[in-house]
């Protein structure tokens, strides 16, 4: 999974999560009995400190454990006046609560009027229903909005191509570089972003208020969201796999080349020494014949031109690659000869469609070339 799905799937997790939590937490609550917490026992110790003011300490035993909370006592002199009538504060820990009074006058007697305890966390929340309403309105908010961030990734001549659409931060990635980006994060217009990719074609992504992605190569819309399918390459010992991987590659060019002969066998083409032409001469040489459409030499001139660069250019070029960074110049090794070995062997395939046509066969074999408005390749390097 690449890095940006990780990330949107990571904060839609957290708040979804979060949403959950502030669902279950007012349902469990409802659930939850109602305890009648009682005092068992109280203590009073009364300090003189002068200036005709006492201190007043108690220590009282619940009937169970509590957080917290708070009492309301009466103080009365010995005449029944009062002297104070005042709440204080529980600390302590567990059933064994503490509260202090200080008290003007001499008391004689002293009465409880109320008391307020919190049992456990639940019991607090609903004495502050009003932060959790709070927060559940904006775990609310951000789930919704994290439901809408998105990411897509494109190939496109052996280009990986990323749009993300975040909170604020919005950009277009090719092959790990960022290459357009925006920061805004509300707006009520879409956001374009547009960037020349390395072949010359201008990518542009649209991304709607409601953050959906659109996506555009050369003014025209762009969906091609796989990789080729077919992986026979891995390269776990670097350089040797390379090697055998490409020399495996070449070997069938020549097998090719050898397909192209028979063809040009076929067609009586008139290529000075056909036999030991270049599978190159040979393609131009099916101009004329009216056998293939501009489109498909052109895409098979492609698929030479790949040939040519695994024999002469690959190697100086990619092994640049490697010596930047090992893991991701061995990755764009792998992407590469698995996209030149599919196509290779597609093009033998167009080769053979075309003898077994012209021999009164009509089960053909489908290839990537079949039915594209777009070139496939246009240059070794460049799949």
């Amino acid at each position: 999974m690449i890095r940006e799905k990780k990330i949107l799937w990571i904060q839609r997790s957290i708040w979804l999560f979060i949403l959950t939590l502030s669902i279950l937490i007012p349902v469990i609550l409802l659930l939850t009995p109602w305890h009648d917490v009682k005092i068992e026992d109280e203590k009073c110790s009364i300090k003189d400190i002068g200036d005709n003011r006492n201190r007043c300490e108690f220590v009282f035993t619940f009937n169970e454990k509590i957080q917290s909370g708070w009492i309301v006592i009466a103080f009365y002199d010995i005449n029944g006046g009062l002297l104070l009538y005042d709440d204080a504060d529980l600390f302590g820990y567990g059933q064994i609560q503490n509260a202090i009074f200080f008290v003007e006058g001499k008391i004689d007697s002293y009465k409880i009027w109320d008391h307020s305890v919190v049992i456990n966390e639940f019991d607090f929340l609903i004495d502050n229903i009003a932060v959790f309403v709070v927060i559940w309105s904006v775990s609310l908010f951000f789930t919704i909005a994290s439901l809408l961030f998105s990411c897509k990734l494109y190939y496109y001549e052996g280009q990986d191509i990323i749009v993300y659409t975040g909170w604020y931060r919005h950009y277009l990635k090719v092959n790990g570089r960022i290459l357009s980006k925006r920061y805004k994060p509300f707006f009520i217009k879409p956001l374009t972003l547009e960037s020349a990719l390395y072949d010359g074609a201008i990518a542009q992504a649209t991304i709607s208020v409601l953050k959906r992605i659109s996506f555009k190569i050369d003014d025209q819309i762009y969906t091609n969201r796989k990789r080729y399918s077919r992986k026979v390459i891995a390269v776990k010992n670097y350089p040797v796999d390379v090697y055998n991987a490409v020399g495996q590659m070449i070997y069938h060019t020549q097998e090719w080349e050898n397909e192209y002969k028979k063809l040009a066998s076929i067609l009586s083409i008139t290529v000075e020494k056909a036999e030991i032409s270049s599978i190159y001469e040979l393609n131009e040489a099916l101009q004329p014949y009216g056998q293939f459409e501009k489109k498909e030499l052109d895409d098979l001139k492609g698929v030479i031109k790949i040939g040519n660069y695994l024999n002469h250019e690959f190697f100086s070029y990619y092994s640049s690659k490697v010596k930047e960074n090992y893991y991701a110049g061995i990755a764009y090794i792998e992407e590469y000869l698995n996209a030149a070995h599919s196509l290779i062997f597609e093009a033998i395939d167009v080769i053979d469609n075309k003898i077994d046509e012209l021999n009164g066969k009509t089960l053909m074999r489908p290839t990537v070339f079949d039915n594209n408005s777009e070139e496939i390749v246009n240059d070794g390097n460049d799949i």
